[in-house]
């Protein structure tokens, strides 16, 4: 009996271990967070990117490698399906997309001036796609066929000009580049003299006009600018409310230029008026 006390006295012990052992998983059980190696498991689709540079007709809009760009839309598609847009800034000519998951896409890239273009066969994984460059040909039937400063500025009157109180095109522009329009014209270079003042007007484009509908680029802002007036935002529409209301504080000529493909217009003093303005040749009476 004393020789077999001490077996009896072991079963306890052996029997908590053996417990130990089949429970002792209880205490860190496997989760989702980390795989069995200890690594992380990777996510269904890495996010990805896609950046590319946009050209603006390099040989028949050179200027357009400076900025203010064009105002641009760039669409991210997978298959036929719109998944993200970018609009470009005016200072850059560079888009990017970010977050995008695995798969293939295709890009389309939009400005009013020109003809849209688009690059297919992009494949993105886990790392950074550079798409490329792609250019966008000049759109010659996308610009006005006239330009006139139409408003209350006296010489750019409608009353003056259909009493004939000025030469022809004393207030017409000259495209002097492909949807870039400048004043003083080729018709009228001395340019009609501005008094000092505050003027509504607008670069017409739709013709004949009145007082209340005047049609051509405006300016959406709603404020009073003051020339001169370098690149500032054009909109084309019709109606007082999109009319340029602008103060000049000096008496003298002005150049005004409209960019179409920039969709920008630009004010400037140039000098004080001529005693007599000289009128060409060649210019007749309305």
């Amino acid at each position: 009996m004393n020789r077999s006390t001490p077996k009896r006295a072991w079963l306890p012990l052996a029997a908590l271990l053996l417990l130990a052992a089949s429970t002792g998983c209880d205490r860190n059980p496997p989760g989702t967070a980390l795989a069995p190696t200890g690594i992380r498991p990777a996510p269904a689709a890495w996010p990805g990117s896609i950046t590319g540079l946009v050209f603006f007709d390099p040989v028949n809009t050179p200027d357009l490698a400076a900025p203010p760009y064009p105002p641009t839309r760039v669409e991210l598609f997978s298959g036929s399906t719109l998944v993200a847009t970018d609009s470009l800034a005016p200072a850059s000519r560079t888009f990017l997309f970010t977050g995008v998951a695995a798969g293939e896409y295709s890009i389309v890239v939009r400005s009013a001036a020109f003809f849209a273009n688009s690059l297919g066969g992009i494949r993105v994984n886990s790392l950074p796609v550079d798409a490329g460059n792609i250019r966008l040909a000049v759109n010659p039937g996308a610009f006005s066929a006239g330009m006139e400063i139409i408003g209350t500025i006296p010489g750019f009157r409608i009353a003056d000009i259909q009493e004939g109180l000025f030469p022809i095109d004393v207030n017409g522009l000259s495209a002097t580049a492909l949807g870039v329009w400048d004043y003083p014209s080729l018709d009228y270079p001395n340019g009609q003299a501005i008094a000092a003042g505050t003027y509504r007007f607008k670069f017409a484009t739709l013709f004949p006009v009145s007082v209340t509908t005047m049609t051509g680029w405006g300016d959406a802002s709603g404020a009073t600018l003051t020339a001169p007036v370098t690149d500032h935002p054009a909109v084309l529409a019709s109606g007082a409310s999109t009319d340029i209301v602008m103060t000049f504080p000096t008496t003298g000529v002005y150049s005004f230029r409209l960019d179409e493909r920039r969709q920008t217009f630009s004010v400037m003093y140039l000098h004080a008026a001529p005693q007599r303005l000289s009128r060409p040749a060649h210019a007749a009476r309305r």
